[in-house]
């Protein structure tokens, strides 16, 4: 049970992408690895490392393929397919720092753009995916921090919930696929934010 005053997180999409191509990232420690980058099928080599920030991290530019769906229950019915994607991430020696922004397009032809923005922590499993280590593990829910926030662009209609409301995220990382064409995988779990319950005196 939720105190009264606290926001509430409401289930409401699965969002899925696949990682076709890696781009070597480096980090502000003297760790190294490859980072992943959703690049469009159709564009395989519209990847590129921009370069070291005076932080240290290190910026890089892709782009992603992917779906996303509601949630069974949830009062939005949405089933969108990605048609254009950037990812602006920076990495450091704890985390990817991801700063994705998009057009949805749903099954009825409507175009909805978002942005993410929050950090993906570096764990030694998921630099191992990222890394195309022969004997990387799927993470599991919960298992590695992720604070995703996500927010939505579309015009008056059946989804213009989406952009009058917050939502945030948890992912889950997938290592490459057994016939080379995956790389890696992520999952989202996207909820809204709510306002919980009501205080009574």
């Amino acid at each position: 049970m939720v105190p009264c005053g606290f926001n509430t997180l409401v289930p409401a999409f699965i969002a899925a992408v696949n990682l076709t191509s890696l781009v070597s990232v480096s980090l502000a420690s003297t760790r190294q690895f490859s980072a992943p980058f959703l690049n469009l099928v159709t564009h395989p080599d519209s990847q590129s490392v921009i370069g070291e920030l005076d932080t240290g991290t290190q910026l890089n530019y892709g782009q992603a393929i992917g779906t996303m769906k509601s949630v069974d229950g949830y009062p939005v019915n949405l089933n969108a397919t990605a048609v254009h994607t950037d990812d602006l991430p920076t990495a450091d020696a704890t985390n990817f720092h991801l700063s994705i922004r998009g057009v949805w397009q749903t099954d009825d032809d409507t175009l909805i753009a978002y942005n993410v923005e929050g950090p993906l922590a570096a764990t030694q499993k998921i630099v191992d995916i990222f890394s195309g280590a022969p004997n990387a593990t799927a993470t599991e829910w919960g298992e590695s921090y992720s604070a995703l926030f996500w927010h939505f662009y579309v015009k008056d209609g059946p989804y213009k919930d989406l952009e009058d409301s917050l939502f945030v995220s948890s992912a889950r990382v997938f290592p490459a696929s057994s016939d080379g064409k995956v790389v890696a995988s992520l999952e989202y779990r996207i909820s809204k934010v709510d306002p919980g319950p009501l205080c009574k005196d």
